[in-house]
């Protein structure tokens, strides 16, 4: 209890706020960069509302401010790596090796690369492949190789479901109709402007010749073999056309936005349900309190003022003189009660005139 005392209270004075706030920016960069936005939500509520409230920020308007600081202050800070990662070359690529592209096991197109990887706005790039006819399918040729170049992730047209339409888009292709040889070296030479990270996918479309013996026929299909790329998008990343400043810059306002979409909003409606429910539970001890503050009263009125014995209430003489005392006793607890009173002022109980007996002289 010392401890988790001492550290409550470091949390309340100023540095203890800025390693709150630096602990929530830290865990949120990391796990936005190395897991992802998805993963990123769940540890921003952890380390940015969870921990802060468990440790002694109780005000609304504390949370809400630390949440903007942390989330402006990370994206920046995410866009640094993921910058510096764009700027990091492709490895070579290839194509698939199923039974539809390939008919032993191994790819038809391999070592595709672009060269240079890095480079101004207006550089002619080299987009080189080796392909390998021989490995096609049985009666399966080489018709056409295409390259695919454009600043929208595995977009092989001019509108993609990742980014609309209105994208920088340069197909290019050549015909590979009579290369027998394996492997043919094949290239594409394309400049490209700047600054932008640009993506590339490469495909190569395969015709198959088939003899339909009972019509005397033969059919004609075509299939397409594109490289085969382990990420969300099945393109290449690269070349970058640009220096890593103007990378920076063309990457900050999608990461920023990113972060505010994700993380951010989660945060947001976290924060209300936790004010929600902090002003539900104020209102549940404020109703308990007024119920404990309220006593039931024990008679339903005041004693009767004291007057002579033989006298009624007002101070005037019995009506028959013979000074009989007027006070009766309550039939339930035996108190002094008057003629005409409904309850007994000491304990309540309701007093029919019937039941009301004369006060004895013992009883006096």
């Amino acid at each position: 209890m010392q401890r988790g005392t001492g550290l409550r209270a470091f949390v309340a004075t100023r540095y203890g706020k800025i390693a709150l706030g630096g602990l929530a920016l830290l865990t949120l960069a990391l796990s936005f960069y190395y897991l992802g936005p998805y993963f990123a939500i769940p540890t921003f509520l952890l380390f940015g509302l969870g921990v802060p409230i468990y440790l002694g920020w109780k005000s609304p308007r504390q949370l809400a401010v630390l949440g903007i600081v942390v989330i402006l202050a990370a994206g920046p800070l995410i866009n640094w790596g993921l910058t510096s990662q764009a700027m990091i070359p492709s490895g070579l690529a290839s194509s698939a090796t199923d039974a539809l592209n390939t008919s032993n096991g191994q790819p038809v197109l391999t070592n595709a690369t672009v060269s240079p990887y890095n480079a101004a706005g207006g550089t002619m790039f080299d987009f080189s492949v080796d392909m390998y006819p021989a490995r096609l399918p049985a009666n399966t040729t080489p018709y056409s190789l295409e390259l695919f170049v454009s600043t929208c992730p595995g977009a092989t047209g001019n509108s993609s479901p990742f980014c609309g339409n209105g994208y920088p888009f340069y197909p290019v292709n050549q015909s590979v109709i009579n290369t027998t040889e394996s492997p043919a070296h094949l290239d594409f030479h394309l400049a490209l402007p700047g600054p932008n990270i640009w993506w590339w996918q490469m495909g190569l479309l395969a015709r198959t010749v088939t003899f339909n013996a009972s019509t005397n026929s033969t059919n004609t299909t075509y299939q397409w073999i594109f490289l085969s790329v382990s990420n969300a998008y099945g393109a290449v990343q690269g070349p970058v056309t640009g220096t890593w400043l103007s990378t920076y810059d063309l990457l900050l306002p999608q990461t920023i936005l990113d972060v505010l979409f994700y993380p951010g909003i989660v945060f947001y409606v976290g924060l209300l349900v936790y004010v929600f429910l902090k002003n539900r539970e104020a209102r549940k001890k404020a109703a308990r309190a007024g119920a404990g503050s309220g006593t039931i009263p024990p008679t339903s009125g005041n004693p009767p003022p004291l007057t002579p014995l033989g006298l009624p209430p007002g101070g005037t003489p019995s009506p028959s003189g013979t000074g009989t005392k007027t006070e009766a006793a309550c039939p339930s607890c035996g108190a002094v009660v008057y003629p005409n009173e409904t309850n007994c002022w000491k304990c309540g109980a309701k007093l029919p005139t019937a039941a009301s007996k004369p006060l004895s002289s013992d009883s006096v």
